[in-house]
């Protein structure tokens, strides 16, 4: 089970409103790639690389969003 931050709600919710903003289609894209990369990070986390600050990035598809860990 994945534990994050509690900023991670915020951002998160920030990010779907301004998808929303543009299309409720995008929100929602943006929230199912957010899961895809939690569920991802959650069940083989060694498949993500190292970044310079030593945390895992594992990047979200097709939106400029990463979950360190």
């Amino acid at each position: 089970m994945l534990c994050f931050h509690p900023q991670v709600r915020r951002d998160v919710s920030t990010a779907i409103r301004h998808y929303d903003s543009i299309s409720d289609a995008l929100g929602d894209d943006f929230w199912s790639k957010f899961e895809q990369a939690c569920l991802q990070v959650e069940t083989h986390p060694e498949r993500f690389h190292f970044d310079p600050s030593g945390w895992r990035r594992a990047n979200l598809e097709k939106f400029p969003y990463q979950l360190l860990f």
